[in-house]
């Protein structure tokens, strides 16, 4: 995804700077009143190629800033020769559309930042809980801390969180299971939190068809519900019969092949997530433990789903 996003982004700064050189060329002096288009183009452009390798909070703040630099630049008398005039006009336009959209940006910037934003799930590894199309809202990690004073941790075993996959570039959602402190054990299908034995009861099976992109197997095969609780969360998760065990290709200092396990010690400002589908994620087992910093916030309900309308305003468990 950010290839795709990042070439995108680059494809749309190309040819709006083409198309704005072309046209200044050809009229310098109706250049502001006749190339807004052009320049909302390239704003979008950049726009998507910063959010290819940074959070949306992070790119709107940007925007803000270069908002701000190109309202100062505007006021600096232009100088008198056709480079300057065109440089001079390319910035007080970009100012002038930057200008009107920063009250805008700022309050969409600061509702990311402290309110609330939104989550499209676009795979199957958080199933059954998240489904493909889903649209989940998402409270700031400013809003964990607050709803839950008292607390020693602010980000409790068993939420929904997203994160910043630093080595991908791209948010992701998965379940927290290990907090600072825990010693978390997997393999063979089995979890231990801190030497104790994660049970699980037996729902039904489904047939992978029933969900799109749900088993790296194309074949239809069955996959086995369960119900399992940690601390005071409980929540359904898959299981393929058909993997033995997933491959753990872990690379983490803080954690140690035991057998067909995996244990990872887990220390300050670091967590163990996984994927409700996990047989079918990557999660802590492959990528590591998540950093504090690099989590956004947590998964609270689903708005809804685009292709079905039964899912709307469900609590996440």
């Amino acid at each position: 995804m950010p290839v795709s996003l990042s070439f995108m982004g680059l494809s749309l700064i190309l040819v709006a700077s083409i198309l704005l050189r072309h046209h200044t060329q050809k009229n310098l002096i109706d250049f502001q009143q006749k190339s807004i288009w052009l320049i909302c183009l390239l704003l979008v452009g950049i726009f998507i190629f910063l959010l290819s390798f940074f959070s949306l909070t992070q790119v709107l703040w940007c925007l803000i800033v270069t908002g701000s630099i190109f309202f100062i630049w505007d006021k600096i008398p232009p100088k008198h020769n056709i480079q300057s005039l065109y440089i001079q006009s390319l910035s007080k336009t970009i100012g002038e559309v930057l200008q009107k959209l920063l009250p805008w940006l700022l309050l969409l910037a600061l509702s990311h930042s402290f309110l609330a934003s939104f989550y499209y799930i676009s795979f199957n590894s958080m199933a059954p809980t998240l489904k493909e199309g889903d649209i989940v809202v998402v409270l700031p990690k400013n809003s964990i801390y607050f709803s839950n004073k008292g607390q020693k941790e602010s980000i409790q075993k068993g939420q929904v969180i997203v994160f910043r996959d630093i080595k991908q570039k791209i948010n992701l959602i998965k379940r927290v299971i290990g907090i600072p402190g825990d010693t978390i054990t997997y393999g063979d299908k089995t979890l231990l939190i801190n030497g104790q034995k994660i049970k699980k009861k037996f729902i039904n099976k489904i047939l992978n068809t029933d969900l799109k992109k749900l088993s790296k197997i194309e074949a239809p095969h069955e996959l086995s519900q369960f119900e399992q609780n940690i601390e005071l969360n409980t929540f359904n998760i898959f299981e393929d019969e058909n993997l033995l065990n997933n491959e753990l290709l872990i690379k983490d200092k803080n954690c140690i092949p035991v057998e067909t396990f995996i244990q990872c010690s887990i220390p300050n400002d670091q967590y163990f997530v996984l994927g409700d589908n996990r047989d079918h994620s990557l999660d802590s087992r492959h990528h590591g433990l998540i950093n504090k910093k690099d989590i956004y916030g947590r998964a609270v309900f689903i708005l809804m789903n685009i292709s079905q309308f039964n899912r709307f305003f469900e609590k996440i468990r």
